[in-house]
């Protein structure tokens, strides 16, 4: 195989001139209908409709840097779908070895690829909560076309409320289930969905995929990105102009100002005691504990993870102690400590629809939360609201708890294959549904630049690895007990966190792999 690819590599140094104009012909895809509702052909990376040579050409190119490089995870650099079309070997990486697979499929030598194999003849059922989306267009459309291609057939069915019930018991009859990834995750750390840990994988890199396993483990393949369970905060236009004129809030988050001492100095502005009656009445925010883990992301919080089995360690962590520790003690954090205790600045409620209600009521300027909450906000306002995404810290991204995997429950394994290839497909239709959400804001009652802000929340998006682990909310209002003598109570809230995240993360690194 190697002196096949040093052969490959020759051609390309020697077809390919190094002239700007060459690579700008080169980097020109063939765009004769919208291929983006076109479901991808293996090895078709020119995606004409036919694998030929020039296909593995254009990936040599891209290895040597011939042409603008395209990868699996940068689906629209190219001709959309090509990444995906070019990544043969499904392995998530795109290098001469798929250039190889393409030129002994154009002579015959093999049949399929790795990647999309699972496919072939297959009789898939998907089981969704948006069941709705794929029977319309152009999801409708695709789908036709994916089962003519492959000589297969989908059949897309909402779930229920026994979902869960359904897997544990071993009752689940789909082939395929699109599940959030938090909950895929749980429903594999319990042993009731396949563990896809290595097969072919495109999506293997994925924000999503990545987030429903650990260690030796991986429970679902990323699919989508949902703005509604991104984080960000809603602003009452009408009552910043009379409590803060200056703070045009959408120019200090292009200018990166939009951060945690701002956010201090305009509620502590917005806070007013107006009936001196000795606490205030109108606050610079409200928001539950939610607020708290936006601060932990901002400031780094649990992005990755790491297994520590050093020698002489009694029990393994799943983090390092220390890492915990600095994302708790960073200024967001203390930040919104002193917001709430010293500025009173914060309003806190544990119950979200109480701080809805708050500041659709117009006693808070600002409300934190995520962007499900905007139909209630925006129907009960009657003021102008405004959206603009968290503030920013040692990142420049934001929470999700909204993201949709493809997972496959337990017994049914000889269908895991064929999931992994059919979320790669799919993923093709995402920029469509994005395109839809500013017009959805806008239609909701926001302006033009808070639904722009909306719509761009998912390529900002950041998942960590405490949601659904760790409560926040929680450690910082319910007491730890001390186990050390002159313990600090954040000392106390460090140990608390490390000893969930062990808890909820061990069972990854067991050496029996569930399937």
């Amino acid at each position: 195989m190697k002196q096949w690819i040093a052969v490959l590599l020759t051609l390309v140094l020697l077809l390919t001139p190094m002239t700007a104009a060459a690579q700008t012909e080169s980097n020109t895809p063939p765009v004769e209908n919208d291929l983006a509702t076109t479901p991808v052909i293996m090895g078709d990376v020119s995606r004409d409709g036919n694998i030929g040579a020039d296909d593995a050409l254009r990936v040599l190119q891209s290895c040597v840097g011939k042409i603008i490089s395209f990868d699996p995870h940068d689906r629209y650099n190219d001709a959309p779908g090509a990444g995906i079309a070019a990544d043969v070997d499904g392995d998530g990486v795109i290098r001469a070895a798929d250039a190889l697979q393409i030129l002994q499929k154009v002579v015959g030598k093999i049949d399929r690829f790795p990647a999309d194999a699972g496919l072939y003849g297959q009789n898939l059922t998907l089981k969704t909560f948006f069941a709705d989306r794929y029977r319309t267009e152009p999801y409708a459309s695709f789908i036709d076309k994916l089962e003519q291609q492959y000589g297969m057939t989908l059949t897309v069915v909402p779930y229920g409320d026994s979902l869960q019930e359904d897997l544990q018991s071993g009752k689940e009859t789909a082939d395929v289930l699109e599940l959030n990834y938090v909950f895929a995750r749980n429903m594999g750390r319990e042993g009731h969905l396949v563990n896809l840990q290595g097969l072919p994988n495109q999506l293997g890199d994925d924000l999503l995929t990545r987030a429903t396993g650990f260690g030796r483990h991986l429970y679902g393949v990323g699919f989508e990105l949902q703005e509604g369970g991104m984080q960000g905060i809603f602003y009452n236009k009408t009552l910043l102009n009379q409590v803060a004129p200056d703070y045009d809030l959408n120019a200090l988050y292009a200018e990166g100002k939009w951060d945690f001492a701002t956010l201090r100095e305009l509620t502590a502005l917005a806070t007013k005691d107006t009936d001196q009656d000795g606490k205030p009445n109108l606050y610079g925010i409200t928001a539950n504990a939610q607020l708290l883990e936006m601060a932990f992301v901002a400031g780094g919080g649990l992005s990755c993870l790491e297994y520590n089995n050093e020698a002489g360690v009694e029990k393994p962590d799943v983090y390092v102690k220390e890492n915990i520790s600095a994302q708790l003690e960073t200024a967001p954090y203390l930040t919104l400590q002193e917001m709430r205790q010293t500025d009173k600045s914060w309003l806190y409620k544990a119950d979200t629809a109480q701080c809805i209600e708050v500041f659709t009521e117009g006693q808070a300027l600002l409300f934190a939360g995520y962007v499900s909450y905007s139909d209630q906000i925006l129907g009960n306002a009657d003021f102008e609201v405004g959206f603009i995404p968290m503030v920013k810290a040692e990142i420049d991204s934001y929470q999700t708890v909204a993201g949709t995997v493809f997972s496959v429950p337990k017994g049914k394994k000889e269908k895991a294959s064929a999931a992994i290839a059919l979320a790669t497909q799919l993923q093709l239709m995402n920029p469509y549904v994005k395109q839809q959400v500013k017009q959805q804001y806008l239609q909701k009652g926001l302006d033009e630049t808070s639904a722009q802000h909306v719509a761009d929340l998912p390529n900002k998006a950041t998942l960590d690895y405490s949601v659904g682990v760790v409560s926040l909310e929680q450690l910082s209002s319910a007491p730890v007990p001390a186990v050390v003598t002159g313990e600090t109570p954040m000392q106390r809230i460090v140990r608390q966190f490390q000893s969930e995240l062990d808890e909820y993360y061990m069972p990854f690194y067991d050496f029996i792999i569930f399937d």
